[in-house]
């Protein structure tokens, strides 16, 4: 699963990076499909998370001009049925799959069709001058669970994010949801209890943490876990 982004000159460094990954995978003798998704919506997803947060959290919102950049934006259940069936289907060669839900829609829209689901009046106002490192800035205040990746997060939404090749996906039976639909599913999920897995707490990016505490029950569960190695006389 890579990132999805149309050809334009100045990527991110992040997006290049995953971009990069990809080729490198594919270059080898074991055939490899690259799934390339925008802004995946489930959650567990930092542009998921950060979204609904600061929806969740501000009357109030500027919005800096990233946030007006075009996206496709998918469900993760889809996103996951993609890599179910990439396992099943018999490929010739190594290639790319740009996957994505039928709405091309901006940020901003995506805040709006989430205020419009929860009952929340959000004012949004647009300025100019909020860059990605200031804007990762205000998100430390804001979000701080998420502020340590969000700049990342930032500095590739300024980078239109669509699907232009769709002659490969012909091989998959899946038909994805649209974004307004992607986040009452979402929001029946939240209801029902925190996500098992997030971005954070992976084994990808951070040591496993054993917890001996009794699981309870929250509607709203956020938790950052910091962790320093030192050398200690035993």
């Amino acid at each position: 699963m890579g990132g999805l982004a149309n050809d334009q000159s100045e990527l991110s460094k992040h997006l290049k990076s995953r971009l990069e990954v990809g080729a490198v995978l594919r270059s080898t003798n074991v055939i490899c499909v690259e799934l390339q998704a925008s802004a995946i919506i489930g959650s567990g997803s930092l542009s998921y998370e950060i979204m609904k947060n600061l929806v969740e959290r501000l009357p109030v919102m500027i919005t800096p001009k990233w946030v007006s950049s075009m996206s496709q934006p998918i469900w993760i259940e889809d996103a996951l049925e993609y890599l179910t069936q990439s396992a099943e289907i018999k490929f010739n060669s190594s290639g790319i799959v740009q996957i994505g839900g039928p709405d091309v829609v901006t940020y901003k829209h995506l805040m709006q069709i989430y205020a419009d689901l929860r009952n929340l009046r959000r004012i949004m106002v647009p300025v100019p001058v909020l860059t990605p490192n200031l804007s990762s800035k205000w998100l430390e205040l804001v979000t701080p669970v998420y502020a340590r990746v969000g700049k990342k997060l930032i500095e590739s939404l300024k980078n239109d994010s669509m699907i232009t090749k769709t002659n490969q996906q012909d091989p998959f039976e899946i038909i994805p949801c649209g974004a307004e639909e992607a986040i009452k599913n979402m929001m029946e999920t939240d209801d029902i209890g925190s996500s098992e897995s997030t971005w954070y707490n992976s084994t990808s990016s951070s040591l496993v943490i054993k917890s001996h505490q009794k699981p309870h029950s929250h509607k709203y569960v956020l938790t950052d876990i910091r962790e320093q190695i030192v050398v200690a006389n035993s």
